[in-house]
């Protein structure tokens, strides 16, 4: 049976236990894009993406960020460094990425999210006060990340997950091993699918 939908943003909290789960598991594999010289299971707390902690809960937890195909991990990776140039191509790679057990995540993809109160600015919006504060919500209610699409795939098929842990880098949820570099082939695939081509570096002017 779906629950009312709650009359304030405070509903989130006070149904968040009922929000729909999914379960990501140690046979999915999903990929993370990030510099050649960090490691990839990283959880950022500093507030700028979407499901990063509030302020005031930033020493608490952060978020590791991954997607479910190469090509969507390096479009999430991407985010407002376009054009997309082989300068920023050569400096990442792409990891896989594999939970260690089964993960339970507040289901951002569900039909029927405005039944808590939540809407497409889940996923969509660009407000992270908004998001980080849902974000918060699904960790308090018991969530271990959230499974969203991407917002800059423009595509209903694009899934990404966010998952919590400890700020920092750490292995203790996530197993992960180094896929490629964003290789031609890869870049390739970013433009057939997206319409992002990448370009050489401007030539310094004299």
């Amino acid at each position: 049976m779906t629950p009312r939908a709650p009359q304030s943003k405070k509903g989130i909290k006070e149904l968040g236990d009922t929000f729909p789960p999914a379960h990501i598991g140690a046979t999915q594999t999903l990929y993370r894009s990030h510099r050649s010289e960090d490691g990839p299971l990283y959880y950022c707390n500093c507030g700028q993406c979407r499901f990063d902690p509030p302020r005031r809960m930033r020493t608490e937890y952060g978020c590791c960020y991954t997607a479910d195909a190469p090509e969507v991990a390096v479009l999430e990776n991407l985010a407002g460094h376009t054009p997309l140039t082989t300068t920023w191509a050569d400096s990442r790679v792409v990891s896989e990425v594999t939970p260690l057990r089964t993960h339970k995540v507040a289901d951002g993809t569900h039909p029927n999210l405005g039944s808590w109160g939540v809407w497409a600015e889940l996923q969509f919006g660009t407000q992270r006060r908004q998001t980080q504060s849902w974000g918060a919500a699904f960790r308090k209610a018991g969530f271990e990340g959230v499974r969203h699409r991407s917002r800059r795939a423009n595509a209903t098929s694009d899934v990404c997950i966010a998952f919590f842990g400890l700020p920092g880098e750490h292995e203790d949820l996530l197993s992960s091993r180094p896929l490629s570099p964003i290789d031609w082939h890869l870049l390739r695939t970013v433009e057939q699918r997206f319409g992002i081509q990448c370009f050489p570096p401007a030539p310094l002017l004299d």
